[in-house]
């Protein structure tokens, strides 16, 4: 009986630590789809939020995770192996989507349309 027991706890620990969506190995051994989201051209618009991974396009970053503590809700975006932590009100990527809700299942992004910065779209990105 013990032995059945210590191999059940064994294999419960393997498959739990196969899941941490933290694992550096796990995160480097995954492949993204290349064609990911397809979003407008980057708009000219000039922003007063502060702005997270200027260079690269939306459609290059990934959402690993989101974090929540109380009322606050942080995304969790992978950026070629690095991890960054936006909040509600910033702009993110080289279009400037601005984070207007997080849950915990999908993030909504607010953009410009090109040439027109009094226009915005939004997106809903789901994970």
């Amino acid at each position: 009986m013990k032995k059945f027991f210590l191999i059940l706890i064994a294999f419960f620990s393997v498959s739990a630590f196969s899941q941490d969506p933290f694992d550096r190995k796990q995160r480097e051994q995954t492949e993204y789809p290349k064609e990911g989201l397809t979003l407008p051209p980057v708009s000219t618009c000039v922003y007063s939020e502060p702005r997270l991974a200027e260079e690269r396009p939306l459609a290059q970053l990934h959402i690993v995770g989101v974090v929540q503590y109380g009322k606050q809700a942080e995304v969790l975006f992978n950026d070629d192996g690095h991890i960054l932590s936006a909040q509600v009100g910033q702009r993110i990527g080289k279009e400037g989507y601005l984070i207007e809700k997080v849950s915990k299942n999908s993030v909504m992004l607010q953009g410009y349309k090109v040439g027109q910065c009094e226009q915005t779209t939004s997106i809903i990105m789901r994970f």
